[in-house]
């Protein structure tokens, strides 16, 4: 393991500090001049556990996860979950029996990931180093409850030392006081230990979580080398071996799938138990809607967590009745469908036909859902579906925009996955209604600007002025608290509906859920509005799109705007460099980047939503689907020509069950199927499909 402490610094993800003064190779990022902030963190997990980091290696919380409940709060919130939380775990350092003063800025600190994944620290004083390597190890794909640390000591001087690890103590005033970790070491601690010159010594301990004895076991029985490889081994597999000319694109791309996958969370007893808004700060309550576009990377990359999220949200998907809100089907409709979405998007990806076969009350609930939702219409109504809220802000109209995409996707994933365990009849019945929704929604919910036409918000109901709807239904008791996010789109007393609030990012997603592609004029036109002074709820000035009294900036809208550039190999290619300097060091993205009336640059972390995991999810998806030109139709690969316009090599791609190799140099696509099994692939050029299977272990070679 020497190559992982001499390692290159990553150039991406990194910080120095030498006598108080905070310097990043990462130039580009707005966020490296925002130093010191006690809002930084460093976050590192696996699901089970999260740790908090700060920039010394200090874990300012320790999070394990335990259960959940319902409540009555917020009307995108009506889950809650359990959890035990640790803060400020601090290891002590003696040299010569002198404390040495580690966790703060008065000598030289480096920090930085090792393979995207791994914090790695190195605090230098005049005798000695101390190198720290932190992570939450994945063992043969099993997450262990615990955050282990691996301490080097090297003697700088020429003299001999004596250094001893001191572990946290667990009590402070009595030996009763409750602890919520446990803290193990393989290491001798608490003792004096001859370090000669220029000699080094490796120390391992480990934080674990109390209700978990089984982590502990792994932790003797292993050692950290064998558990560090497996961890970062994870994450590779995940992701593969994608090379692009910009690597930090690439980084970022990796940054992003672990920001989702810190944003969910899993119990000792490997329940899925929700999520938070990203990978800090951990919160009792569970946004439905932000958990839903965090757990898409699952569909893509990890089978084993995508289950078990659709069984959660089969649980947990529908707003039970209360004394503040109504509930029911209509209460979040695209909250309502999410079990059904990600069904439909794992079968779709995997093929995985024995997942339901064993969770029978997975269908049975989604056919429920469905009949209760189609009793709400009336004959004479279009073929679409009422929604109240879509998370804590309104579902706006008559008839949402975003929330009947989700049901048109709901009807066509259900249908398939119906009829391929017999149930013909209501397949068809389902596969005929969404397309019913899909012509309405092109029928009601778009409106014509000159010779353009783009989707509103939600249809008003109104054929004679469907983008205005008057504001009266929202201003009563509970449901004007809404309206928070509305001020830009509101005068004299109407709604405009020819908006786009940032967080409708089920819209943005049209084309990865294939309700239509990525050249349909009509989608481009809704994505480029919502990018222009013409969106009453965009900002030039941030070249953001604000969110109402809340914010200058809601981060889900960077992700359509960056949707608006896709279509110019130019133009997508520079907004990246926009999200580059969003990003925060340690690769993350906030919620809400800037205050209101803030200048551009001017950005904050951790103001009022944490960090973002909606936003992360939203792009993993749309960097595959349309920046790479890669997704998955009816479980086979598709690859969009029409949108590949940069090079690129993926090797070892992992894509739900199929596993490939792609080469594209700009004219040649060379496919290699790495499966023992076929491959189907569909190639779609000017517009047009072509199918192809690929025998196992073959290559397969097409010209543009």
């Amino acid at each position: 393991m020497k190559s992982i402490w001499n390692q290159p610094l990553n150039p991406n993800f990194n910080l120095e500090i030498n006598n108080g003064i905070y310097t990043s190779l990462n130039q580009e990022s707005f966020y490296a001049k925002k130093f010191p902030d006690s809002n930084f963190t460093i976050d590192v997990g696996n699901q089970k556990c999260l740790a908090n980091l700060d920039e010394f290696g200090t874990v300012k919380e320790l999070t394990f996860y335990q259960n959940n409940y319902r409540t009555e709060e917020k009307p995108g919130v009506w889950v809650n979950k359990n959890f035990v939380q640790t803060k400020n775990l601090i290891p002590k350092f003696l040299i010569n029996g002198k404390m040495l003063n580690w966790n703060n800025a008065k000598h030289k600190i480096q920090w930085d990931l090792i393979e995207d994944v791994i914090p790695r620290y190195q605090h230098t004083f005049s005798q000695m180093r101390i190198r720290m390597l932190i992570f939450a190890p994945i063992y043969k794909n099993e997450r262990i409850s615990e955050l282990i640390y691996v301490v080097q000591f090297e003697n700088l001087s020429s003299n001999d030392l004596n250094i001893q690890l001191q572990l946290p103590t667990l009590y402070k005033n009595k030996y009763s006081d409750q602890a919520n970790v446990d803290i193990f070491s393989n290491s001798p601690t608490n003792k004096n230990i001859l370090l000669k010159a220029q000699q080094t010594k490796i120390f391992t301990f480990g934080y674990f979580n109390p209700d978990d004895i089984n982590a502990y076991k792994i932790y003797q029985n292993n050692s950290w080398i064998q558990l560090l490889k497996s961890t970062i081994n994870f994450f590779q597999q995940m992701w593969g071996n994608l090379e692009l000319s910009d690597d930090q694109v690439t980084r970022m791309f990796h940054r992003a799938i672990i920001q989702a996958f810190n944003a969910q969370s899993i119990n000792n007893k490997d329940e899925f138990v929700g999520g938070n808004w990203g990978s800090f700060p951990v919160t009792k309550r569970i946004w439905n809607k932000d958990l839903y576009y965090s757990s898409l990377v699952n569909i893509l990359f990890d089978a084993s967590i995508a289950k078990k999220s659709i069984i959660w949200f089969t649980k947990y998907s529908v707003k039970q009745p209360g004394s503040k809100f109504k509930g029911g089907v209509l209460h979040s409709l695209s909250n309502t469908l999410t079990p059904i979405l990600l069904a439909g998007m794992y079968f779709n990806y995997s093929g995985d036909l024995s997942f339901f076969k064993s969770n029978s009350e997975i269908i049975q609930n989604a056919v429920n859902i469905i009949e209760e939702i189609i009793k709400t219409r009336k004959n004479d109504e279009p073929y679409l579906f009422k929604s109240i809220w879509l998370s804590d802000a309104y579902s706006l109209g008559k008839y949402h925009v975003g929330s009947n995409i989700c049901m048109w996707l709901a009807l066509k994933g259900l249908s398939q996955i119906l009829c391929s365990l017999g149930w013909n009849k209501k397949s068809l019945e389902y596969s005929k209604l969404a397309e019913n929704v899909q012509k309405d929604l092109f029928k009601y919910a778009t409106i014509n600007k000159g010779t353009k036409s783009q989707f509103l918000e939600g249809y008003s109901g109104n054929p004679h002025d469907p983008s205005h709807l008057c504001d009266k239904k929202y201003k009563k008791d509970i449901l004007d608290q809404g309206l928070i996010f509305l001020t830009d789109v509101i005068e004299n007393d109407q709604i405009n509906l020819m908006m786009h609030d940032g967080e409708e990012s089920d819209t943005t997603l049209m084309s990865f859920y294939h309700f239509t592609n990525n050249e349909d004029p009509t989608y481009q036109q809704t994505m480029d509005f919502a990018a222009s002074n013409k969106n009453p709820t965009y900002s030039s000035q941030l070249q953001a799109i604000k969110w109402g009294d809340e914010s200058g900036a809601t981060f889900p809208g960077f992700m359509t705007i960056w949707a608006s550039k896709l279509n110019n190999p130019i133009d997508g290619k520079e907004y990246l460099e926009e999200l580059k300097k969003l990003l925060d060091i340690d690769g993350s993205w906030w919620w809400w980047p800037y205050k209101k009336h803030a200048s551009y640059g001017d950005v904050v972390r951790n103001f009022g939503c944490g960090k973002c995991g909606w936003a992360s999810g939203l792009f993993v998806v749309l960097f595959i689907s349309r920046y790479l030109g890669i997704s998955k139709i009816d479980n086979a690969v598709q690859l969009d020509l029409d949108s590949m316009n940069i090079s690129y090599c993926w090797e070892k791609l992992r894509l739900g069950s199929s596993y490939l190799n792609i080469n594209f140099n700009g004219q040649t696509l060379v496919i290699n199927n790495l499966n023992n099994k076929k491959l189907k692939i569909v190639i779609i050029k000017n517009n047009v499909k072509q199918h192809i299977v690929i025998e196992s272990k073959k290559n397969f070679k097409y010209k543009k």
